[in-house]
This record gives C-alpha cells, structure tokens and sequence, in this order.
C-alpha cells in the first residue's frame, strides 16, 4: 500500500495536467485515418483514349473522375477566358490543348452557333471551330449537353442537338460523321478497347459507333424502360459496361443494368425510386459504384444511398441516405475511398463503406460532379471551389463570382479548368483556369 502522501501527491499532479489541458484548449485525440480500409486504385491502360490528364468526362472510361495529375496549390486565377452562351467541360488533348464545347455561341454577325474550342494551356485561342459541317450545314447546330472525348490519335468526338456525332482531327477537319436518330445530348462520351464509341440519343437509342464511324449496333431498353442517356462506365477488363435504365408511371422506377459489349443484358438490379440518374463509377477489382438519389420520390422505401455491387451484381455494401438529396457523380481516390454529395455535405467512405467523415462545405448546395487529382485532394464545386484533402480538411476556396455549368477538370502544370453558368456578369459564360 502506497503512503498517503504519495497518493495525495500523485492526484494533485493529475489534477494540474487536467487544468493544464483545459487551459490550453488541447484538442481531442484526432480519429486514427489508417485503421479504415483501403484499396490501392491505379489508372487502368486504356489504349485506345489519350493518356493525358483528362481525355474525356469523368477522366477514364470507368467514371472514377480521377487522374494520376496533381491539382491546383494555392487554389487562385490563372486566367480567364470568355467565351459567350455556355461552357463545356475542358478535356485535354495529346498536345496539352484544352478543348470544349460552347452551345449558343455566337458568330462575327450574332447568330447562335455551337462551337468547339481551342485554347493553349495559357488561355489564347487556338481555334473556335464551327459544328455545322456539309451537307448539314443549314440545320445549325446550337446547342449539347454532349461533351468532348479525345482518343490516342487525338481524334476528338462530339454529338450535336441536330443528331450528328463528328469525329475530328486535332485541327479542327472533319473527320467522318455519323447521323443519329435524334439529338445527342449523352454528358459523357464512352471509348471501349478497340477503338468502338458509346453514346445515347435524346429518343433513349443506345449507339455503339466502329473507329471508322459505320455503326455496328443500336439498342432500346428492354421490357418498356428507357435509357438515362446520361453515360457509361467500363469494367477493368473492357467487356463489360454498366448504364441506368428506368420505366416511368406514377413514379420512375430506376435499374443499374449491366451489358456485353454486343449490347445484350448480363443482369439488372432495381435501385428505387427516383429521378437523378448518375454515371456509374468502376474500382479496379470491378466493383460498381452508385450514388442514387431516390428522396425526390419515396422517402419512405429507404431506397436512396450510396451502392457498391460486386462484378455479378450482388450488393457489397450499402450505405442508405433516406430523404436526403444525392447530387453529382462521386469520385474515388487513389486508396479506394469514396467521396459523394450528400445534402450539401461532402461524406467520405472507406473501402468497406463505412464513414469516415463528413465535412459541410458553402451555402449553396453542389450539382457538380465531384473529382480527385493525385494527391487524394477532392475538388467540390458550390457557392465556391473547395479543395479538401484526404482527411476532411478544407485547403482552400476560391470564390470567382459565378458556378460552374459542367464538372470541373485537371490538366497539365498543376491547373484546374471549370466552364461558369450562362449568366451575363463579368465572371459568367467563361472558362476558368485555376492554379
């Protein structure tokens, strides 16, 4: 047994480091970020897409809105550009040209036109090129929601509203042209292993175009559903694809539906209820990812969450998010953790599904897609731009006065690339380069 004043010494000492660590605001004891699982994730090869930063919509053709680049550090203005109507998501060419679309634009007399840009990584422009080629050319393209994929040869791909799908050389020269159905208004384009392009019409026809623009099948949805339209993403192997399919009545109904690349059904799985048709996104061991946003509709089913399926379509895990709204594709960085838009919260899970953390960011709540560069940095477009790391802190924010129309993307020299809102004030209707 202890003497009585060792004891006494020995609470008073314990209660001076007590008031001690109250007195200095020690913080609390930070969660331990390394007992959470993860997944190393590497960029696939995909030879057939260019192996630049960002080649095409969601950065690689299993949506995972990653890339292997670094982004911006001090999170300020470059430059900017302005364009006129609207801003395309920026892709990144072979030669590092950033190329994008600009629906309503306007020629030297002030007719609306939709036209691809140009521009050097220092913002001058290049070539502001016409999409309305012969013998279409009185049928004047205006607008897409379609936008740019550039391949290993530089080819660069495009859909118009008038139903032509172009395939041009890194001058800007046609290439070959395709006339779909009706207008093409698919976000993101997809590329398989041989070169074949994807893409949807707005009559919800599903199209698989050859290298050298000679289609080589069209497809509805089965059993009176009907394409999203909005995108699709690969398997790591490239013979699988995933899409969404939905059937409306009194209220629509939504399915992940995974296809061979002849276009015939492997499986379906029903997700809900709901009306926000995101693109699904691809780990390397084939997992599928969902962020499915059923709170529009039926609160009530429990429906609306994040999903990962397993390659056959079994659920892995499911993290549900009753009545709340899920906006934007999530992305997934480099250890295999997950980043989505949750009711105007930016939420982080690990590999297994199980939260991390979640941090708010802004007042105004987020549409964008969400990215990830090659430090795990996630970029989150609100009221502003927000960087946020790995572990949930916000690096920086930079407020240029407008929102983003598309997704942000990261190109060459640390720099960041977003298109603003088809607004008339002096930041809107251009294209931002941050640093």
């Amino acid at each position: 047994m202890k003497p009585k004043g060792v004891i006494a010494a020995s609470l008073l000492l314990g209660v001076m480091l007590l008031f001690a660590a109250c007195r200095t605001g020690a913080p609390p004891e930070p969660p331990n970020y390394y007992d959470w699982r993860t997944e190393p994730q590497e960029t696939i090869p995909w030879p057939t897409l260019a192996d630049t930063p960002w080649p095409m919509y969601r950065a690689d053709p299993q949506g995972t809105g990653r890339t292997r680049w670094p982004g911006p550090r001090g999170g300020s203005v470059a430059w900017k550009r302005f364009v006129g109507g609207r801003v395309g998501v920026a892709v990144i060419g072979p030669d590092s040209t950033i190329y994008f679309t600009n629906p309503y634009g306007q020629t030297e007399t002030g007719e609306q036109r939709l036209f691809l840009w140009a521009v050097r990584p220092d913002g001058s422009v290049r070539a502001k090129i016409s999409l309305d080629f012969p013998p279409n050319e009185p049928l004047h393209s205006t607008h897409t929601d379609c936008q740019p994929l550039v391949g290993s040869d530089g080819a660069i791909y495009i859909g118009t509203n008038n139903g032509n799908f172009y395939a041009l050389e890194p001058d800007g020269q046609l290439r070959w042209q395709f006339k779909a159905d009706a207008q093409i208004s698919t976000p993101q384009l997809n590329i398989d292993l041989a070169g074949n392009i994807y893409f949807f019409d707005e009559n919800s026809t599903f199209y698989a175009l050859a290298s050298d623009g000679s289609l080589r099948f069209k497809a509805q949805a089965p059993d009176e559903m009907q394409f999203a339209g909005t995108g699709l993403a690969f398997s790591p192997d490239g013979n699988t694809f995933y899409t969404v399919a939905y059937k409306r009545d009194s209220t629509v109904a939504v399915w992940l539906m995974a296809y061979s690349l002849n276009g015939e059904e492997i499986w379906r799985y029903q997700l809900g209820k709901g009306d926000f048709f995101a693109i699904p996104l691809v780990d390397n061991a084939g997992r599928i990812y969902m962020a499915f946003d059923g709170a529009a509709k039926r609160p009530q089913d429990d429906m609306g969450g994040v999903y990962a399926f397993s390659p056959d379509g079994e659920i892995v895990w499911k993290q549900p998010f009753p009545g709340e709204r899920i906006a934007g594709e999530p992305t997934m960085d480099h250890n295999g953790q997950l980043y989505v838009n949750i009711g105007n919260w930016l939420y982080s899970f690990d590999y297994d599904g199980k939260q991390r953390w979640r941090v708010r960011l802004g007042s105004i709540p987020a549409t964008q897609a969400l990215i990830c560069d090659a430090d795990n940095v996630v970029y989150f477009m609100g009221d502003k731009l927000y960087a946020v790391n790995d572990r949930g802190k916000e690096l920086w924010s930079v407020d240029v006065g407008a929102n983003a129309f598309f997704s942000s993307s990261i190109g060459y020299n640390n720099m960041l690339f977003f298109g603003t809102s088809f607004v008339p004030t002096p930041a809107g209707q251009r294209l931002f380069a941050i640093h």
